[in-house]
């Protein structure tokens, strides 16, 4: 019996012996495989941090990158900015300039067509005003005329009725009758030989004339000289005035 728990007293001991080196090697293992592991995540993190900080570096740069285009582009802007208002200035002062190159031609031409207008204006109202002296001249000359021949007529009746009531001797009023009617006939044949004067046209320099209107003076001038006759007392007959117009 003794024998027999001793012997089984080893061989517990001898598996537990076993079992614990057994232990020991599955630990080493459990270790060094974890080991293994952990070394592998450590390089991964390792790798994952420099990559980390690769990216970091680079967003870094690009950040400085994207801060020098953005303070290049402020600048492009600013210079933008400035260029655009002395365009707009630039283009405001011409469209300015040939806005009033504008007006004052417009004005001057404006102004030439109303001094034109006004010396056109002017110068028809000196024509009908030149017409209608004329008329009025030609008017008188007929009125002229007419009394001249109406003078005429009556000195050759009144002539006429002397004669015929006194067939003697012609008398110093018979005479004078004669005379009248010989100095009518001659202002009437002088005023006919007078020319119409033309109508003188006022150039624009001259400007309107006095009144708006020449007067023209139509003067009967005396006639030629007749032979003087005598009459029965040895007197000159009384000649008759020049009429002036």
């Amino acid at each position: 019996f003794d024998v027999t728990m001793e012997n089984r007293l080893v061989k517990a001991k001898a598996s537990r012996s076993l079992a614990e080196r057994e232990r020991q090697r599955i630990a080493r293992e459990i270790l060094e495989a974890t080991k293994e592991v952990c070394e592998e995540i450590i390089a991964e993190g390792q790798r994952a941090m420099d990559r980390a900080r690769q990216l970091e570096s680079q967003a870094v740069q690009k950040h400085r990158a994207s801060q020098g285009e953005l303070e290049r582009a402020q600048a492009v802007r600013v210079e933008a900015e400035g260029y655009r208002e002395k365009i707009m200035a630039e283009v405001e002062r011409e469209a300015k300039e040939s806005l009033d190159r504008a007006r004052a031609s417009a004005e001057q031409v404006c102004l030439e067509l109303k001094e034109s207008a006004s010396l056109e204006a002017q110068r028809m109202l000196d024509q009908a005003e030149m017409m209608r002296a004329a008329v009025e001249e030609e008017l008188e000359t007929q009125r002229i005329y007419t009394e001249t021949a109406r003078l005429k007529t009556e000195n050759q009746e009144v002539l006429a009725q002397i004669r015929s009531k006194r067939p003697e001797p012609v008398t110093q009023a018979a005479e004078d009758a004669e005379w009248v009617a010989v100095e009518l006939a001659g202002a009437d044949a002088h005023v006919q030989e007078i020319p119409a004067e033309d109508p003188v046209e006022p150039s624009p320099q001259d400007g309107p004339t006095s009144g708006g209107s020449e007067q023209r003076e139509y003067r009967e001038e005396e006639p030629a000289q007749e032979p003087v006759k005598e009459t029965a007392n040895g007197k000159k007959p009384a000649r008759r005035p020049v009429i002036a117009k």
